[in-house]
């Protein structure tokens, strides 16, 4: 008898959920008993919320077993931005194209940020330079003592539900914010995670961080600054419409309706207005896909089967760039014409000194990352005159130590 043991289902995301979820129930235990058979689905987007939305974003994080492919229009021969033009011409509108040809899950419900640049963000992030073992912790740059970082955080329960998130951008030219650093862990408990909190905070020169104080907040900032000494905590709230931004007695950010609804507004300036920043993490930019404008004017998570805790973490990191609180930690040299800060600089206040720039791993052993080093490729050193490297005169172990390491070429 012949076994098939190969399932191939095609447009998957346009099959009716109700249908796809009982062959799924039904097909799955069938399947998974085998050791060589496999599922593949094909299907260009169909919005979200349906089975292959839900499959499909799970594998992009890894984290159902499946794995995700993707075949993007600039990918096929022959299509350019000129066959993009003339497709959007027959199709009728930006929108079409992106849910056909531009593998965006569009929504009904408005967006955060556009689909074209959901898109733009997907073809542009950049792979990290360092990933922490468990994969909490990711970095796509290394600390530069130069530059000015600030850090937004999102507090979960750690119950393996809304995860706890650090996201930390890189704002020292606001023409060019750059997410350097996420960690991400939906089963850290609060205080364990005001530790790795200390240790990023002191990886990226001591940044500033902007912790929203509600729930699980409060335990995570009494611990970084009773326990970790962690000086720099913004602290903000806003009583009603009337009145300004003004430190508390309670350190951190004090978020309701109105802060909340403040702190996306100018979250969707500075990336969907400007696009001033470049988002590097994956589970990033698949949160801004489902962050939607819901009927009663608020932004948040399209339904509970989603998340927004980076996004939110996201949001408090940008905000720091509102000109009441930027004022207070950084000078302001230049405005843009909305009045938003287009130039900061150091004023002094966060002056410190170069080993706290080091990137530290979270682990329970807190080593320092080294940054990879040149190679010596530009000496020219064949395989020959490698067995005599005396008269070179080389130090290797002084070499070694400023981060060089030997280039031992193929031929």
């Amino acid at each position: 008898m012949k076994v098939h043991n190969c399932l191939a289902i095609d447009e998957a995301a346009f099959i009716e959920s109700h249908l796809l979820e009982e062959f799924w129930a039904s097909v799955i235990p069938s399947v998974s008993s085998g050791l060589s058979s496999k599922i593949l689905m094909v299907s260009t987007p169909n919005g979200v919320g349906n089975k292959f939305y839900e499959i499909y974003t799970e594998a992009e994080k890894k984290a159902n077993g499946w794995v995700a492919e993707r075949v993007d229009w600039w990918d096929v021969p022959g299509r350019d931005e000129a066959w993009k033009k003339t497709m959007i011409s027959a199709l009728g509108s930006e929108e079409k194209f992106h849910q056909e040809f531009g593998n965006s899950f569009l929504d009904n419900n408005v967006s955060v940020i556009g689909a074209a640049l959901i898109e733009k963000l997907k073809r542009e992030k950049k792979p990290p330079v360092w990933t922490s073992e468990g994969g909490e912790y990711t970095v796509f740059a290394f600390p530069d003592p130069t530059h000015h970082y600030v850090i937004g955080v999102d507090v979960g329960e750690g119950i393996g539900r809304a995860a706890s998130v650090a996201q930390v951008l890189d704002i020292t030219d606001l023409q060019n914010i750059e997410q350097v650093a996420v960690y991400s862990s939906s089963i850290i408990e609060p205080y364990h995670f005001a530790n790795k909190l200390n240790v990023i905070g002191n990886s990226w020169g001591v940044a500033p961080m902007l912790i929203e104080r509600n729930n699980c907040g409060a335990q995570v900032i009494d611990a970084l600054y009773h326990k970790h000494q962690y000086e720099k905590l913004i602290s903000y709230s806003k009583i009603s419409e009337s009145e300004k931004y003004n430190k508390t007695r309670n350190i951190g950010v004090l978020s309701h309706t109105n802060i909340r609804f403040d702190g996306v507004q100018n979250l969707r300036y500075w990336v969907n207005h400007l696009q001033a920043v470049r988002i590097n993490d994956s589970g990033t930019i698949s949160e801004l896909e489902t962050f939607v404008r819901h009927p009663n004017g608020i932004f948040r998570k399209k339904t509970d089967v989603f998340f927004d805790d980076r996004v939110m973490s996201l949001t408090w990191a940008l905000f720091i760039l509102e000109p009441e609180i930027c004022q207070q930690y950084f000078e302001i040299t230049e405005f843009d014409l909305q009045h938003k800060p287009l130039k900061i600089a150091s004023n002094g206040f966060w002056e410190t000194v170069s080993s706290t720039y080091n990137l530290r791993d979270v682990g329970p052993t807190e080593h320092i990352i080294q940054k990879p080093g040149p190679a010596f490729s530009s000496l020219n050193i064949s395989n020959d005159e490698l067995a005599d490297l005396d008269k070179y005169e080389l130090d290797m172990e002084s070499l070694e130590s400023m981060g060089y390491s030997m280039y031992l070429p193929d031929v």
